[in-house]
């Protein structure tokens, strides 16, 4: 760990003594020391699961999924404030391989997939009408909105405007490190014996594995080095959702693949109005 990045002003000896003088903060280190925001040690999400967007997997997927929108708004639609938040995400049935009575079976696993996402300068009228059609775009089971101190109004208008009743959330905590903690089991693909139960859009390597596609490094990072992004709502809006479906039981923190399937066949959204 103390290897120099640059041993001509840094020699190993006096590294060591900086780190002694910052207390053995690993974050604070490593933005200084390492050329890095946060070491993996530090990260509350070492590592991400993908999914290829192209495949007929995710094709299969998306037949079966229940879909949701789930947003953190914004006050203002001004270039220098905060950018609004929304996601896109599917629920529904993977197909996997598990061992079970020393047999290796083939089941499935409910598991969730980030399909889409941005981040706007919109104020909540402009949100709630960017919402709207977003879902009127696409299948959408049902729409999450955080509703914090003013920002029920976004939720106000789409009911009153679209019809749509919006799952409303007071995220709790002030403190957005334990919103993602209560769900990074779910998230961190790290953990030993689980596989995560969130996925993110990927592309196939030349060694035929998924992994990161560079275009997404910006959304990826929001989880990867939460606390050190520049930006943060788009974790903001999946947090909310994920936590929810975990409470709901829909998502089951280190549960078993199962020979079942078809437990989402629902397709339309029963909270949009048929107008």
């Amino acid at each position: 760990p103390f290897k120099p990045l640059w041993p001509e002003v840094f020699p190993a000896q006096e590294l060591r003594r900086r780190f002694d003088e910052m207390n053995h903060n690993i974050s604070l280190w490593s933005a200084n020391y390492m050329g890095n925001p946060i070491t993996e040690e530090a990260r509350l999400i070492k590592t991400l699961a993908y999914f290829d967007p192209d495949s007929m997997d995710h094709m299969d997927f998306m037949a079966g999924a229940q879909c949701y929108v789930t947003v953190d708004p914004t006050a203002t639609n001004k270039e220098k404030a905060d950018k609004a938040g929304l996601v896109y995400v599917a629920v529904g049935e993977v197909q996997t391989d598990y061992a079970k009575d020393g047999t290796v079976t083939t089941g499935f696993m409910t598991k969730a997939r980030i399909v889409d996402y941005k981040e706007i300068h919109v104020n909540q009228v402009e949100l709630a009408d960017t919402v709207a059609q977003y879902s009127m775009a696409r299948p959408v089971h049902q729409v999450h909105v955080e509703t914090r101190s003013g920002y029920h109004a976004t939720a106000d208008i789409l009911q009153n405007k679209y019809g749509i009743e919006a799952v409303r959330h007071d995220p709790g905590p002030k403190n957005k490190e334990q919103r993602l903690k209560a769900c990074a089991g779910i998230v961190d693909n790290s953990l030993a014996g689980l596989q995560a139960l969130v996925e993110f859009p990927g592309v196939p390597h030349t060694d035929g594995k998924l992994g990161p596609d560079e275009k997404h490094k910006p959304f990826y990072n929001q989880f990867l080095d939460f606390g050190y992004a520049p930006d943060d709502h788009c974790v903001d809006a999946v947090t909310q959702l994920l936590n929810w479906l975990l409470r709901s039981g829909i998502l089951v923190a280190g549960g078993s693949a199962t020979v079942s399937v078809g437990r989402f066949p629902e397709q339309r959204n029963p909270r949009m109005s048929e107008e």
